[in-house]
């Protein structure tokens, strides 16, 4: 009866302390380079109507991105709009956190064990589309006593909530980089 007890009490501590973290979020604005704005015109920002989660879409000439957030990770699906190959370069995309912190990410081309490694950048072929997933890097850590597991940490904690954060994607074109910076603005959950 006493070890029943114990488990019994064991379980109810250990999923107390466990912290569930659920937000949504709003796309507000993809901030581009000037000269990018003029060679490709007009963005388009809308909300993905037919999704049960938060996505919204952006698009302009050179790409259409589909993006959303769950808790750990920014996932996103990347349309090439051009007739020329297309590169996004995952050493210098990052996450600017709310408190604009820029921080190193990864993407799901790359092993958790191998995620402070250089990164090979995505191309995407005229007409093809990517679909990944990124996260930073330091959310990611080989979890205590020695499991060979991971442990990977939430985006955003729920001091967070009603602030800002962006995620910058470097897509480059003909040798031209041009910086895609995703701003949206954390909320809680409904």
């Amino acid at each position: 009866m006493k070890r029943k007890m114990f488990w019994i009490i064991a379980v109810v501590f250990i999923t107390s302390c466990a912290t569930a973290y659920h937000y949504n979020y709003s796309l507000l604005s993809v901030e581009r380079p000037p000269a990018a704005s003029e060679k490709y015109g007009p963005a388009k920002i809308e909300q993905v109507a037919d999704s049960l989660v938060a996505r919204y879409r952006f698009g302009d000439s050179l790409i259409e991105v589909v993006l959303s957030i769950n808790t750990e990770q920014f996932e996103l699906v990347c349309k090439n709009k051009t007739d020329r190959p297309i590169k996004i370069d995952w050493e210098k995309a990052a996450f600017i956190n709310t408190y604009g912190i820029r921080k190193r990410v990864f993407h799901g081309g790359v092993r958790y064990e191998r995620k402070d490694e250089a990164q090979k950048p995505s191309i995407i072929r005229q007409g093809e589309t990517l679909s990944d997933h990124v996260l930073p890097s330091e959310n990611v850590n080989v979890y205590l006593y020695g499991s060979g597991g991971f442990t990977v940490y939430p985006l955003f904690s729920t001091r967070e909530y009603g602030k800002t954060a962006r995620l910058l994607l470097p897509i480059e074109v003909d040798g031209a980089v041009n910086e895609y910076c995703f701003q949206f603005k954390i909320g809680l959950a409904q």
